[in-house]
């Protein structure tokens, strides 16, 4: 008997260390990302269940536990499971912190359940807490989607939060599609009250309104404060290159604003959409000097705007400036339309020797696309049967290819066909 009980405490305590090990797994595992995968996020639902399972049979389960399952919980939007989680906790009689409540709020809000974040809100006193500017920031998001963006703009006037600026980073990303209220509200609020998400939703704000002197404005300011960011720099970018203003885009990299490797890409999106090939080709230059390379869509449209100003040499130059092991499948198929134009179009044998020496440089393997340019523009249909086994897939563009190929020289196999016949003859 008294081995057994030895046993059952023994399998107890690696239960509980078990399920403990396990929540600080998964806390880790979802830090700093959102899982908006339904599949996944049930079985990381799942997963906390189980773990809190293991531990309760030990009965050491304590507001620590809850705070890690309930965090899980809040960062993969799982509002059953942690609405689960927070009755347990008053079962056993277990006060939340006010983290925890919000984190329980902000797994209703990912779960769009916004009317049970608002109850929960109004169910605070009940515990004996005080919402702070994060729990508030909830609430007015939800508040926006239950009853439309002026209900949160008037909640945030008659709170305490006002200059937060979390709330009002809150409030301004409900208004994008309200213009003049969203820039009230931002001009309104004294600097104190704003960071860098502030500037960033009201340069989103401006963005959607093609407001391009404002979303300047704005950028200048965030930078005179210290408040700028890339992300409010590049949506400046993309509502200038919409708006046709791309040497204002190339200018603003030599302003001081914040910058990372997808405002080069940016910019040079903002000259593509203007159909400003030499300038895209100038700046392609800078930024690859610089040790920074482009997206590979970047890479990709740059190609295309090539394409349509049959431009074969320019579009030579920007693959010389890319590293061919970082271009993707879409800019080789891209790159390769671009030599089928210029074989058509001078009619030239060298193409096909180009563009095989260019993907054995890449080192992937073309698919079925790319494999019937080839196919196309080769002068011996043996010598590309040959070489296509080990680079590229052979699929019905291609065989249509080959079979063209064949049919062009059709006389030359009759007149052999019949040689033989009369041979045998």
């Amino acid at each position: 008997m008294a081995l057994a009980q030895v046993r059952s405490h023994v399998l107890k305590n690696v239960r509980w260390y078990c399920g403990v090990t396990e929540l600080q797994e998964l806390s880790a595992q979802v830090k700093g990302r959102q899982v908006n995968d339904v599949q996944q996020q049930i079985q990381i639902g799942n997963r906390v269940t189980k773990a809190i399972a293991s531990i309760e049979r030990k009965q050491w389960l304590t507001g620590k536990h809850f705070g890690l399952a309930l965090t899980v919980c809040a960062r993969i939007g799982n509002s059953s499971q942690a609405l689960i989680l927070l009755q347990k906790m008053v079962q056993r009689r277990i006060v939340p912190t006010l983290g925890q409540y919000t984190g329980v709020m902000t797994a209703c809000e990912r779960a769009n359940n916004y009317l049970k974040a608002i109850q929960l809100f109004q169910d605070m006193k009940k515990f004996d807490l005080t919402p702070d500017g994060t729990c508030f920031a909830v609430y007015l998001r939800c508040l926006a989607h239950v009853h439309g963006p002026q209900a949160s703009v008037i909640a945030l006037q008659q709170s305490e939060f006002t200059a937060h600026a979390y709330c009002v980073s809150a409030v301004l990303s409900v208004l994008q599609d309200d213009y003049q209220s969203a820039m009230n509200l931002f001009v309104s609020t004294p600097e104190e009250g704003l960071n860098n998400y502030c500037y960033g939703a009201a340069i989103g704000v401006c963005a959607r309104g093609n407001a391009v002197n404002d979303a300047l404005d704005v950028l200048n300011r965030a930078k005179e404060n210290g408040k700028g960011s890339a992300a409010a720099t590049n949506a400046v970018i993309r509502v200038l290159g919409r708006n046709g203003h791309w040497q204002r885009a190339i200018a603003l990299l030599d302003e001081g604003h914040m910058l990372d490797n997808d405002t080069y890409s940016m910019v040079l999106q903002a000259c593509i959409q203007n159909h400003q090939l030499d300038a895209s080709l100038q700046l392609l230059k800078r930024v690859t000097s610089n040790g920074v390379q482009p997206g590979p869509p970047t890479v990709t449209d740059l190609l295309t705007l090539s394409s349509h100003s049959q431009s074969y040499l320019k579009a030579k130059q920007i693959m010389n400036l890319i590293p061919p092991q970082t271009l993707q499948l879409p800019s080789v198929n891209a790159y390769l339309s671009i030599l089928e134009s210029e074989h058509m179009e001078n009619e030239s044998t060298d193409m096909y020797d180009e563009a095989v020496n260019f993907v054995k440089r890449w080192g992937g393997r073309l698919d079925d696309v790319g494999s019937s340019v080839l196919a196309r523009i080769t002068p011996d249909v043996n010598d590309f049967l040959i070489e296509i086994v080990n680079i590229g897939e052979v699929g019905l563009r291609v065989r249509a290819a080959t079979v063209r190929h064949l049919a062009l020289q059709w006389p030359y196999w009759e007149r052999n066909s019949s040689h033989s016949v009369s041979r045998s003859m």
